[in-house]
């Protein structure tokens, strides 16, 4: 530990030089070598050294903290969980140095609009590292909830709100410089340009912000009507669908087309669309999209998408379970005793993805 120890002064006095990254990174080197060291060793190192790695991703978060200079975690999380009336927090505030955050409110009369400028005694008074200004700053963060503007915080001892830009203002300055952004439902993750360093999402913290079920893989390896040369592409379409902020429902079934037909044009229960390929970026980034509505999207075992927002039909023929969702108790009595596949990813993500096939549905007689 004491090497890696080193590596965290040394990101702490070259702090442009050395990512949170390249830390992560020799964190794990060093504790994947510390663990082949004690592998022929007695129980008890072999425990301790398996200790030690498990507890990587907490040496890492307080790294992040202590070197980049953000209000204190307590702080953070607390702003993250809190609401402004009804609304979750959705906003990102630039943790900047203050001349920086000087030269960027400095503007000409054409570009005044772009930018709100904190007086002084005001943008004294919102200190966001102490715990009485958390419903203030919370406050201010609301005004920057939908992505054209960002809250300018001074990095010090007391990080001082000093301002908004506007999305136009801030522009490649934004690559450069460290923020926090504000996911609603208490998540968040701290990030340099485009650069993931920490997210902190269902009370565990990660190196990125991909939500993705570590067993994802053998999960589709299961799915025995999917052919082999597809598995990578419906890997592409569930990461896809796990990597956005909302739950969502695929029912993955040979018949999709007649399905979708069926229920949307016949009995008008859902979208029905000119088939969609799922085998590009653009086309993922439009199905995520329309998984974010109420009911299911249709694909079928090529990738492709007929249908979303559909409300699933049939008669009931399996147990329900009280203790789940709409999105589970429809889609299993759905594929019940059917070559078809419900493919859950709840809004919570406790459970990651979840794949359940028709036949494997107990059917009451």
């Amino acid at each position: 530990m004491i090497e890696w120890i080193g590596v965290c002064k040394k990101m702490a006095s070259e702090q442009e030089k050395v990512t949170a990254k390249v830390v992560l990174k020799s964190l794990m080197d060093w504790s994947d070598d510390l663990n082949i060291i004690v592998k022929a060793s007695k129980d008890q190192w072999q425990y301790k050294a398996d200790k030690e790695k498990l507890n990587y991703m907490q040496t890492y978060k307080d790294e992040i903290f202590n070197t980049y200079g953000f209000p204190k975690e307590e702080i953070i999380m607390e702003i993250a969980s809190a609401r402004y009336e009804t609304r979750e927090n959705n906003a990102v505030a630039y943790f900047m140095k203050r001349e920086d955050i000087d030269q960027l409110l400095i503007v000409e009369e054409e570009e005044k609009a772009s930018v709100v400028s904190f007086l002084q005694p005001c943008y004294q008074a919102y200190k966001m590292g102490i715990k009485e200004n958390i419903s203030s700053t919370r406050k201010m963060l609301e005004t920057c909830r939908d992505s054209e503007r960002y809250l300018l915080v001074e990095q010090g001892k007391n990080h001082y709100l000093r301002g908004i830009v506007t999305k136009s203002k801030i522009g490649k300055i934004a690559d450069e410089e460290l923020s926090i952004h504000f996911m609603g439902k208490s998540e968040w993750k701290v990030c340099k340009g485009q650069e993931t360093f920490l997210v902190f999402r269902n009370n565990q913290y990660y190196t990125d912000d991909s939500r993705i079920d570590t067993g994802l893989e053998d999960k589709i390896a299961n799915m025995v009507r999917i052919a082999e040369d597809k598995r990578e592409k419906f890997k592409n379409i569930f990461q896809k669908m796990e990597s956005q902020q909302h739950g969502a429902l695929m029912i993955v079934t040979e018949d999709a087309g007649a399905e979708t037909d069926r229920l949307c044009s016949k009995y008008q229960r859902g979208m029905q669309i000119d088939a969609l390929d799922l085998d590009n970026e653009d086309a993922l980034d439009l199905v995520s999209g329309l998984a974010s509505i109420d009911g299911a999207v249709m694909i079928d075992f090529e990738g492709k998408c007929y249908g979303f927002g559909v409300i699933l039909d049939g008669e009931a023929r399996i147990k329900g379970n009280t203790g789940r969702g709409a999105r589970y108790n429809s889609s299993t009595n759905y594929i019940a005793g059917k070559e078809r596949y419900s493919v859950i990813i709840s809004e919570d993500r406790e459970r990651g993805i979840e794949i359940l096939y028709g036949p494997d549905q107990k059917i009451i007689p």
